[in-house]
Parts: C-alpha cells; structure tokens; sequence
C-alpha cells in the first residue's frame, strides 16, 4: 500500500484527504443554505431543521479547517506526479494557481464563518450565538472566539457583517474555482483521454 506520493502515484493519504474533503465539501455547503434559510423559525420543524443544519455546518466546517492545514502540510511535505502528457507553460501556471487557490479557500472559508460567529455577541436579535461542535456549544467547550463578541450592528471593522459578507464571497469564488478544477479533470479524462483522473481514484500508476 503507496502512503506517499510517487512521480507517477497520488498515495493513499493525498487520495484520502482529496475525496474524503471533497465529501464534507457536498455535506457542507447545503447544510449551510439550510442554516440561512431556517434560522428564524419557530416552528418545531423548522427549529429541527435549523440545529441539525447547524450542527452539520459547523461542525464539517471545523474538521474541514483541520484537514486543509493537514493536507496543506502534505502537499509541501511530499513530491507529487508529473503532470501527464505536454501541457504548455500556461496549462503548468494555471493548474498550480487553481490547487494553491483551493488550498487557500478551504483555509479562509471555515476561517471567515468561525470569525463571523466568534464577533456575534449575544443579542435579543439573534439570541444566544452558538458554535455548535458535535452537539455542544464549541464556545463553552473546545473552541475558542477567535474575534472580539461585539453587538451585531455593531460600527466596528472587525463586525459580524465584515466577516459574513466575507465568508460567502470566498464561498462564491472558492465555486467558481471548483468548477475549473472539475472542468479540467473532465478535460482530461474526456478529451485529452489521459490517466490523470485515474490517478486520484487510485486506477493507475501511469
């Protein structure tokens, strides 16, 4: 069993973190329009829906921070494969652009919703801001605010909306980055009919 990447081969560690973030990834980000859509409810099926979204979002996008740094480190820890075929300098500069973006993004984006809780004290608007980590209040337990609690319309920098708007516009441009990211593999799988694909499911070694 190949744990590390070789010239021709993603191991296993880089293939884990890669599908198993990508899994998170589907779970995340519907829990999440869930979460915006359910959070004034009141009735009792709402209510549900909302903490289990909560519950889904936060805390997927906890483990998700922790596997990016983790995989970030991999990444700079071991070599990877030899591109396939002959792309061109720009194909070489845009593909390395696009992974170190998406690095970056699934970094800031856990980052930006953990500081947009953590400046949201609590409020009769919003009531009782909460973290939620594996079915408990983060905030009283393992995770720490990592921004001042201030009141949510608040005329400080670092408010609640600074790092809201943030979070959903590294939302919508992390998107636009992962649908270059498919499209390219897809290129490559369909048109250029190249093992780069195989490569990360663990199909192939060419």
């Amino acid at each position: 069993m190949r744990w590390k990447n070789g010239t021709n081969h993603w191991g296993l560690v880089a293939r884990s973190l890669h599908w198993g973030m990508a899994a998170m990834i589907l779970l995340e980000v519907p829990a999440g329009f869930i979460m915006t859509r359910t959070y004034r409810s009141r009735d009792p099926i709402g209510m549900a829906w909302h903490y289990w979204a909560s519950n889904i979002h936060h805390t997927t996008g906890m483990l998700i921070l922790a596997l990016a740094l983790l995989r970030g480190i991999w990444r700079l820890a071991c070599p990877v494969p030899v591109p396939l075929g002959k792309p061109s300098m720009l194909e070489r500069v845009v593909a390395k652009t696009t992974h170190w973006l998406l690095y970056a993004l699934l970094i800031l984006i856990p980052l930006s919703g953990w500081a947009a809780l953590s400046s949201l004290a609590d409020s009769a608007a919003f009531g009782r801001t909460v973290l939620w980590f594996f079915g408990r209040n983060g905030f009283d337990t393992v995770i720490p605010r990592i921004v001042p609690p201030l009141p949510w319309d608040s005329d400080h920098f670092l408010n609640f909306v600074l790092f809201a708007r943030s979070h959903t516009w590294l939302l919508i441009f992390g998107a636009v980055l992962l649908t270059v990211h498919i499209a390219a593999a897809l290129r490559h799988h369909i048109l250029k009919r190249d093992a780069t694909l195989h490569r990360m499911v663990g199909a192939s070694d060419v």
